[in-house]
């Protein structure tokens, strides 16, 4: 599994979505791929969406620690803000973990919130005109990781049975 990207560089957007299993290898991947030149434009409007879905348990809190301290450098941040909606308990714990080590005074505004709340996340980062593209892609994701998870339960039910 790992993460899915949309970038909208008109409207200085930045969409990404965890889903599946995750690992810390997924973790640095996307770590180096949002710190290139692409997404270098200060002010930018980040919704992280980490799906109901999104399994930590091959990921631990050290990884995530270091993902905000690296993140720390990123040349987006500078008058951006950061939404973080958290589809379940661990990955809001996780969001939590990040938001303390990526957070610097002056940098950006960092917000969690439960995944329930992704109206008043979009609100708060004043990007209502994308509302559609984000709710698309996390209904996508959803269930592309159902489509892999469900098969896997359905065999392992129908093997246990006589």
């Amino acid at each position: 599994m790992g993460f899915f990207i949309h970038h909208d560089p008109q409207k200085n957007f930045l969409l990404t979505i965890f889903h599946g299993s995750m690992k810390a290898t997924d973790l640095s991947d996307y770590t180096t791929e949002i710190l290139g030149d692409r997404y270098s434009c200060p002010g930018k409007k980040r919704l992280t969406i980490l799906c109901e879905n999104a399994s930590a348990h091959r990921l631990d809190h050290h990884a995530v620690y270091e993902a905000g301290k690296q993140l720390q450098q990123a040349r987006f941040r500078p008058g951006g803000r950061l939404a973080i909606v958290a589809r379940n308990t661990i990955g809001f714990g996780m969001a939590r973990i990040y938001q303390l080590a990526s957070e610097v005074e002056g940098l950006d505004e960092i917000r969690v919130f439960h995944g329930h709340e992704l109206d008043s996340a979009i609100q708060w980062l004043g990007a209502g005109e994308v509302v559609r593209v984000v709710q698309k892609n996390i209904a996508v994701h959803e269930a592309l990781s159902l489509e892999t998870i469900l098969p896997l339960r359905l065999h392992s039910n129908s093997a246990s049975q006589p």
